[in-house]
């Protein structure tokens, strides 16, 4: 058994059919039920009424690079703005870095693109981050 830790996944972004590389992180995903208890009457036992299963929003981010992200980052507003296809991809990585295995990839909509944040007074890099629906 190889344990993995999250500094050994590789996240990759597609937008519009445009790969945008590697990015540093990715939250979400996370596939939830509206399932509830219900207790007929007589003493019965209780049964489950289940719900809709539903997968929450993804959001990806990375450190901010003004080569790389200034002119991409209008483009990405623009993409949003037509709820444009997206696709999140999971990937494992070696100890020596090299592929081991795969997550499926997650498809939807990028529906939101942060924009950088600047504070004179701090240290704390800059990022963007991608808001993708997922469709499920």
């Amino acid at each position: 058994m190889t344990l993995v830790t999250e500094g050994r996944g590789q996240v990759t972004v597609v937008v519009d059919g445009t790969s945008l590389g590697v990015w540093d992180k990715v939250e979400g995903g996370h596939l939830t039920t509206d399932a509830e208890g219900y207790r007929p009457g007589g003493m019965a036992k209780r049964i489950l009424k289940s719900g809709v299963p539903e997968e929450e929003n993804v959001k990806v981010s990375r450190f901010f690079d003004s080569v790389r992200d200034l002119a991409l980052h209008q483009w990405l507003k623009d993409a949003a703005k037509r709820n444009a296809t997206m696709s999140v991809g999971k990937g494992i990585l070696s100890p020596s870095g090299s592929p081991d295995g795969s997550v499926p990839a997650q498809s939807g909509h990028l529906i939101g693109v942060t924009e950088p944040e600047f504070d004179s007074t701090s240290n704390a890099e800059v990022r963007v981050e991608l808001e993708m629906l997922v469709l499920s």
